[in-house]
């Protein structure tokens, strides 16, 4: 996901900002002040890339304007370069006066808002059979959930029905039976979020940091991971906290089957996307 777009004059003078989400533990401003003078020397229409803890700086000279973007290291590098590459060309057809008018402003917003809106986020439900990832995701897009527990084969794949914020989300959920556990890197690849569910049992819950936590943690070093404590209802489900203590992730507490967890998880998706 592209979080931020940075618009800069030949001067080396910033005339458009636009922040859709937040970058913590690093100082982008700061970071840009290095970055924009290497990206105005480089050849025009050539990109490269600064990467720094779980982001990914993007950059480009393309006539007067250097532009960059700041996504996430789980975007696919060349749908992040395809996107500044379209966004940089259609700048350059706009005739642009300095400073910008309101009107021009307003144009490049709408423009900033759908390149973000091209690279959809990817957010992938992890767990063993039966822990209700296919319950989630039916909670989550508004759809009837089913009270049958059916096997997903090999894996899922939806739009959320709400978009969260400019971003379009795509939620992957995996075959949860353990001969579908080698292929899990591969659905899980890529993923911007990843939800680790389990169904609260003492059982499920060690299994789950044992043999899922090493797949997700190895394969998808810098997604946001939180962990899904589901079917709280249970008599033998452990509280949401103390899942929480045995995997080492934030837990959210959730019943699957009752709708009135679909608002609170929507917008726990929310907070990890733009935060």
């Amino acid at each position: 996901m592209i979080r931020q777009i940075y618009i800069y004059a030949d001067t080396g003078t910033p005339i458009f900002s636009r922040k859709y989400a937040e970058v913590k533990e690093v100082d982008i401003n700061e970071l840009l002040k290095f970055i924009v003078p290497i990206a105005q020397n480089l050849n025009e229409g050539s990109i490269e890339h600064t990467d720094i803890t779980r982001y990914r700086i993007s950059y480009m000279r393309l006539g007067r304007f250097t532009n960059v973007f700041v996504s996430d290291r789980t975007s696919e590098t060349a749908r992040v370069e395809e996107a500044l590459v379209n966004f940089s060309r259609h700048l350059e057809t706009l005739n642009l006066n300095l400073p910008l008018s309101i009107e021009e402003v307003k144009i490049l917003e709408k423009i900033s808002e759908e390149t973000v809106s091209l690279i959809p986020v990817k957010i992938c439900l992890v767990g063993f059979g039966g822990v209700g990832k296919t319950t989630i995701l039916k909670l989550l897009r508004y759809e009837e959930i089913p009270l049958r527990y059916e096997p997903t084969i090999f894996g899922e794949r939806a739009m959320l029905v709400i978009p969260v914020g400019p971003y379009k989300a795509v939620l992957f959920t995996v075959g949860g039976q353990e001969r579908f556990m080698p292929i899990w890197d591969i659905l899980i690849r890529g993923s911007d979020v990843i939800f680790v569910v389990t169904d609260s049992t003492p059982e499920n819950v060690e299994r789950t940091k044992t043999h899922v936590l090493p797949i997700v943690k190895e394969t998808a070093k810098y997604a946001r991971i939180i962990a899904i404590a589901n079917k709280q209802d249970l008599a033998m489900a452990l509280p949401a906290y103390r899942v929480e203590q045995i995997l080492g992730l934030k837990t959210f507490g959730c019943v699957a089957i009752d709708p009135a967890y679909r608002e609170p998880l929507l917008n726990l998706i929310k907070e990890i996307l733009l935060s």
